[in-house]
């Protein structure tokens, strides 16, 4: 039989040792980085300029920096949890891409600003059906549909305007759709296996009561039935949670129940904010047992929560189109931009039908809901 000689042993050792210290390196970096939204920023000037420098920082002042820090302070496949990016950040990010779509002469790559922004805002689900995600979406899938000079190619992309195509940068618009991608794949599961926790509940809560039938009394209430209950109903919320695993996957709605904090400071209260119980579904939390009464609120509130989610991504994809139509129609009426109307006129109307297709199916799953 084969055995492993010592000095192949010796290396594994050292692989295994290099390994724990780049996760050392890797982590001691993205908790420094976490230290940048604890320095007092002003939002509302980092959505005009997307400047993170300040006395201990140096950035430049484009939202591919700002969309950098996003990304990693949200990956759930580096380390610890706890690094994440605060919610005002993400919105920042999401208020800059708005605020410079319309003005994309400004951006020298405004294709990569898309692509890096988009992966960034997805990493969280507040803003994956985000008014600037479907921005960064039409203009991604236009730039992948438009076959132009000097490489007249579909299917790969540019930086920017007069720029030759570019692997990175294609790579970068398909990790940011891929991501995309799993963000509804993950919500898919998640409807699944809630819809199965539902009816596995209604099983049990419908079984007979043993002790009843056998007479049985017990004077603290922890029969061997009762136990046994208790577990399986345990049993049912750890098999929801090793299902979607909610800690590293990403779904595609926010439902959260949380009020919606904007670059401004401000809250914005909402008549439909609904208190999740979700979160209560964790194990990892340290908290009390999972019972049926916890398993029965979570679900009863789950539809509301699904209704509101559902609304804010309608919402968010209607002014995502405006927002194209009147980018169009400037570059209809513009002046030096008329042979890029007409040569962008079917990578358009596709890039647009993908976004106002994703209306459609919002609609038809509020309906359904």
């Amino acid at each position: 039989m084969a055995t492993l000689d010592d000095s192949v042993l010796d290396n594994l050792r050292e692989l295994n040792a290099l390994r724990d210290r780049t996760k050392q390196l890797r982590e001691r970096g993205r908790k420094a980085l976490s230290g940048i939204p604890t320095t007092k920023l002003d939002y509302e000037k980092l959505a005009r300029d997307c400047d993170l420098s300040n006395d201990q920082w140096v950035s430049g002042p484009h939202p591919i920096d700002l969309a950098l820090l996003v990304r990693v302070l949200n990956h759930r496949d580096l380390g610890d949890y706890e690094y994440s990016a605060p919610d005002q950040l993400t919105e920042t990010l999401a208020a800059a891409v708005e605020r410079r779509f319309p003005e994309d002469k400004d951006d020298l790559v405004p294709i990569l600003t898309a692509a890096r922004a988009m992966h960034a805002l997805i990493g969280t689900p507040q803003t994956v059906f985000s008014k600037a995600t479907m921005l960064c979406y039409y203009r991604i899938v236009r730039e992948l549909y438009l076959a132009t000079f000097p490489n007249w190619i579909i299917g790969a992309a540019r930086a920017g305007e007069g720029g030759r195509v570019s692997a990175f940068v294609t790579g970068e618009c398909v990790r940011a759709i891929l991501a995309f991608r799993d963000a509804i794949g993950n919500t898919i599961t998640f409807l699944s296996t809630a819809k199965r926790l539902f009816e596995e509940h209604e099983r049990l809560q419908h079984m007979p009561n043993v002790d009843d039938y056998l007479q049985m009394r017990s004077r603290r209430n922890n029969s061997h039935w009762k136990r046994s209950l208790e577990i399986e109903y345990e049993r049912l919320a750890l098999d929801w949670y090793a299902a979607n695993n909610l800690r590293r996957n990403v779904i595609a709605l926010d439902l959260s129940g949380r009020k919606k904090k904007h670059p401004g400071g401000d809250t914005k209260d909402t008549t439909h904010s609904i208190e999740s119980l979700l979160p209560a579904f964790f194990p990892l939390n340290g908290e009390r047992r999972i019972g049926s009464r916890a398993i029965r609120q979570a679900l009863d509130r789950l539809p509301k929560l699904l209704m509101v989610a559902i609304k804010r991504g309608q919402k968010n994809i209607t002014a995502a189109i405006s927002s194209i139509n009147k980018f169009r129609e400037t570059e209809r009426t513009g002046k030096t931009d008329s042979d890029r109307f007409r040569a962008t006129v079917s990578a358009h109307d596709l890039a647009l039908k993908v976004i106002t297709e994703a209306f459609y199916e919002a609609n038809d799953a509020a309906t359904a809901s």
